[in-house]
């Protein structure tokens, strides 16, 4: 399959992917929706340890259901917003926004809609970046972009279509992701670990990273009994690996692990 990319007005958001185009092989793998059962193996909090982020934190904060709600930073400056996730009745996300703290700014605000057949796959979302929520709506937004999702056998997106949505810029790129005998996204340059991936303690950190990894693409200096990691040092090939967040040398704590503090 190849990898289709019309670059004009989109080369900066392409920027935020890696994207790997290759032939799909769906082979039989661990189910990478079911690791979220656990309470413990929920991300709870992060710690920058490194120049000059050091100090830098992120909450995360989840409902009843274990369901990200907020993943809250002591520092809010552009490309490290606060990150809100909300819910609809049947418990799926329905829009997922990065926002500022300042006059109800936000970099990025998305609206997701889903399969009326298989109802929790999300078939396409609308995003809008850097404008204000006003009544709940986004406005004075800079960007529209529409992306349309394809899954495999085993609800992993597999490929994504941009659509930016102005006349001006009628432009359009196909991302296609792969995934190998292990599970694990191929992208060039990386060596997994053997423990599970951060992205497992959530469906919704899966897909927003569009990353269903059964292993991590870094070595943590330290694994939670269930083999979380609990630290990370990302590397050029990783650079915000999750969830956008800059976290190039950062530690993690999970609610077994007891209060959020620096691992020594």
């Amino acid at each position: 399959m190849k990898c289709v990319q019309h670059a004009v007005g989109l080369t900066v958001l392409a920027m935020l992917f890696v994207v790997s185009c290759r032939k799909n092989d769906a082979t039989a793998v661990p189910d990478p929706t079911g690791a979220d059962a656990n309470i413990f193996s929920r991300v709870e909090h992060m710690y920058h340890i490194k120049d000059s982020l050091s100090g830098r934190t992120w909450d995360f904060v989840y409902n009843k259901y274990q369901d990200p709600e907020a993943i809250i930073t002591n520092v809010v400056t552009d490309g490290n917003p606060n990150q809100y996730f909300l819910y609809d009745w049947q418990k799926r996300m329905v829009q997922y926004i990065r926002m500022f703290e300042f006059e109800n700014g936000f970099e990025t605000f998305r609206e997701f809609v889903y399969d009326p057949i298989k109802r929790n796959r999300i078939i396409r979302d609308t995003g809008y970046s850097f404008g204000r929520i006003v009544n709940g709506r986004p406005v004075e937004y800079t960007q529209k972009l529409l992306r349309r999702y394809w899954y495999d056998s085993l609800d992993r997106v597999i490929q994504e279509r941009w659509n930016l949505l102005e006349p001006q810029y009628p432009d359009s790129m196909t991302f296609t992701y792969q995934y190998d005998q292990r599970g694990n996204l191929i992208r060039n340059g990386v060596e997994y670990d053997d423990k599970v991936n951060i992205h497992r303690a959530s469906r919704v950190f899966m897909f927003l990273d569009r990353d269903y990894s059964v292993n991590n693409p870094f070595r943590s200096r330290a694994y939670t009994q269930k083999g979380m990691p609990k630290h990370m040092e990302t590397g050029l090939h990783n650079e915000r690996y999750f969830l956008d967040l800059d976290l190039d040398d950062a530690n993690i704590t999970y609610p077994s692990d007891g209060p959020p503090v620096p691992l020594p």
